[in-house]
């Protein structure tokens, strides 16, 4: 087994055990947790394959000893405390002993359950920041594409104000003699404004001063004052 990786969980209630405060107990428990197997494993006994099962792990108060730094007959004082509160299981095989952790799993979870609902997190968290990223972008083109039409729309609706030769060289395209000045200074009087509209295309009011001329409607702002 490579201890070397992985990891182990330690519960908030060993703070709540008599030994807590020695610190050599806290050091050889979580020493054990470290070394025991997490997934059953095959030990080699007197030319026989010896099943290890999870929680389980072959060792000698010698090798925890030099592991831990503990002396040795404290190691095995501390070994038998551990027993006689129920929380390991001691058996010996000659020149070492095979120490079962008991209720392991309520000390340590399959590292793979601890791994799936966390990996579910980040994929429904990443999954939620590309489609957040998706409804951005897509907001972002929408944007974009209204902002063009507002400045299409702004430009097509724009008005530019004619020139006087302009409107008489356009008049002329439609058989009228127009004063392009007459037309320009009355408008530009009035602010190019049609009634309380801002007028859009000064063509179709060249050709409306047609259509008043031919049928005698009074055009000109002098006439207007005549009339009125």
């Amino acid at each position: 087994m490579d201890d070397s990786k992985g990891w182990i969980q330690l519960h908030r209630r060993l703070m709540s055990k008599g030994w807590y405060k020695d610190s050599e107990y806290v050091h050889l428990w979580i020493h054990l947790l470290l070394s025991a197997n997490h997934k059953p494993n095959e030990w080699l006994y007197k030319d026989k394959m010896m099943k290890i099962e999870r929680g389980q792990l072959i060792t000698s108060r010698k090798s925890i000893g030099v592991s831990t730094g503990i002396e040795r007959n404290k190691v095995e004082r501390i070994l038998k405390c551990f027993e006689s509160e129920q929380q390991i299981k001691q058996q010996n095989l000659f020149t070492s002993r095979l120490i079962t952790i008991l209720n392991y799993d309520d000390y340590q979870k399959n590292e793979q359950d601890f791994e799936q609902p966390v990996s579910s997190k980040r994929a429904a968290s990443e999954q939620r920041v590309s489609t957040n990223n998706n409804v951005n972008n897509v907001n972002n083109v929408n944007n974009v594409k209204i902002k063009k039409e507002n400045i299409l729309k702004e430009k097509s609706s724009h008005f530019q104000k004619p020139t006087p030769q302009q409107i008489t060289e356009y008049a002329q395209s439609i058989s009228f003699e127009l004063d392009g000045n007459q037309f320009f200074d009355y408008y530009e009087s009035k602010g190019w404004m049609i009634g309380k509209n801002k007028m859009k295309d000064w063509k179709a009011a060249v050709r409306t001063w047609k259509q008043n001329d031919s049928q005698n409607k009074p055009n000109d702002p002098t006439i207007l004052e005549r009339v009125i």
